[in-house]
């Protein structure tokens, strides 16, 4: 019966065009985020009359996973979600409307369930649910206590095992493995040349892509013992941590290194401690994505072996102008900064080999080649937007969001119309420090000077001053 009633449906999908299959999957997403709230709600009830004791249950969570006939996870996941929409209001009406995805309110209920701080999440409920509604969601998860790495042989085979760390390693190993894979391809590329001359491009490479993965591996040991057994330095800065403003200036007046008051007596840093809209848009990660403490954050910008970038709240260290067609050296590199992957929605591919395209095209709109007007793009999306005459434009979260010709915005199911920055409006304090910054850029005698520092500010008090981008 229920075959019968699978295939009729899958029937009438066969006849649906892309924009029929795009719409289909959206009201199933909505139908889903509205059967969890109510899921949800049914086992709170459950929960809080024990209707799940007359079963012989014990308790709630047994109830779930016999009832539902799910793992052990899953009836976690529910329980928590169930206690979450019980105690903390507004999560289940979000959830239901399909404003907030599952994957947001299932972090949500973890953090209800820590037993350290749980209690008080309902004093920001607003503020979370809030960035649930028009953050992405990513998961990242590294607990350093749970490492553990095996290398044995077997039968004249390596195997070999690692898991656990923190995220800066977890962020710095991931980066050395992908440069020796990268080198090892640019060596095959390097021997097919060599061997077949102009018809090298028609010829295979020596090795596929798992055979290169190994050889990389083995060559990052090698390397290893050749720096043991002389005076090996440690590589160029692998790992980027990009800290905002607010963040780093708490983190630097927790370890005693900035002033809470100015001269005149004023307190510098109040504002910044206090605002709790500041918290959703207050940034500590690799640039690859991965959270971390601040205090790892303070710790590069000590010992310089991590690579740091602090960034204020106009997100401009960096401008070319009209000087330069593309997106080249510092510019490229600062760029590539503004996200993790690509950022047409759904494409995951890293930043690190993604192309810098204008969202204000050179040549049809006059765009300048700045950060202001930088999005990240794998080649195949900037091909498809150019292709589709889509355009992007940057929301005032920072998320770039692609615009089809209609004017229509390409957004997940359930996410509010972004609010777009208006660079050129001098009432907005974002816009009144973009046009700030133009005019300094104007009046400099060399607008290669613009390229030398970031400046951090905190109201009118230049308080740190960071190397160039580009410096080691």
């Amino acid at each position: 019966m229920y075959e019968l009633m699978l295939a009729g449906y899958v029937d009438q999908l066969v006849e649906f065009d892309s924009a029929g299959l795009d719409a289909e999957f959206r009201r199933l997403e909505l139908l889903r985020r509205e059967t969890d709230a109510r899921l949800a709600a049914v086992t709170a009830l459950i929960d809080q009359r024990q209707a799940d004791v007359a079963d012989g249950h014990r308790g709630v969570f047994n109830y779930v996973r016999g009832t539902a006939e799910v793992s052990r996870g899953e009836a976690t996941r529910r329980c928590r979600l169930a206690r979450l929409v019980d105690s903390v209001d507004g999560v289940g009406e979000a959830l239901m409307s399909g404003a907030l995805g599952v994957a947001q309110a299932d972090e949500l209920a973890r953090l209800r369930a820590n037993q350290r701080c749980g209690h008080r999440i309902a004093e920001f409920a607003g503020h979370l649910l809030e960035a649930g509604a028009t953050l992405a969601f990513d998961e990242r998860e590294a607990v350093a206590s749970r490492r553990d790495a095996t290398l044995t042989e077997v039968d004249g085979t390596v195997h070999l095992a690692a898991r656990g760390g923190d995220p800066v390693r977890t962020a710095e190993m991931i980066e050395v493995f992908r440069r020796f894979v990268d080198r090892e391809f640019e060596r095959d590329v390097a021997r097919r040349a060599a061997e077949h001359g102009d018809d090298a491009a028609t010829q295979p490479l020596a090795r596929d892509a798992r055979q290169r993965r190994f050889d990389a591996l083995h060559e990052i040991f090698v390397h290893a013992a050749m720096a043991l057994a002389g005076e090996g330095k440690r590589p160029e800065p692998l790992v980027t941590i990009l800290g905002d403003v607010e963040t780093f200036t708490r983190t630097l007046r927790g370890a005693g290194w900035l002033p809470d008051t100015g001269l005149d007596g004023r307190d510098l840093v109040t504002d910044l401690l206090v605002d709790a809209d500041d918290l959703v848009g207050q940034r500590c990660v690799t640039s690859t994505g991965i959270a971390v403490h601040p205090r790892d954050l303070l710790q590069a910008a000590l010992a310089g072996q991590v690579g740091r970038v602090v960034l204020d709240a106009a997100s401009i260290p960096i401008d070319y102008g009209r000087q330069r067609r593309l997106f080249t050296g510092p510019a490229r590199k600062a760029a590539q900064l503004l996200a993790s992957w690509c950022e047409h929605p759904g494409c995951g591919l890293s930043s690190a080999v993604c192309e810098i395209d204008h969202m204000a095209e050179w040549e049809r709109d006059h765009g300048h080649t700045d950060l202001w007007n930088a999005a990240v793009g794998c080649g195949k999306h900037n091909r498809f937007k150019h292709a589709r005459r889509l355009t992007v434009r940057r929301g005032r979260n920072r998320r770039a969001y692609v615009i089809r010709p209609d004017g229509t915005v390409v957004l997940p199911v359930g996410r509010p119309p972004p609010d777009f920055l208006d660079l050129t409006d001098p009432t907005d304090p974002i816009g009144a420090a973009h046009q700030a910054y133009l005019e300094r850029r104007a009046a400099a005698d060399d607008p290669g000077e613009q390229l030398v520092h970031i400046r951090v500010h905190i109201d009118d008090i230049d308080t740190f001053v960071m190397p160039d981008l580009c410096a080691g």
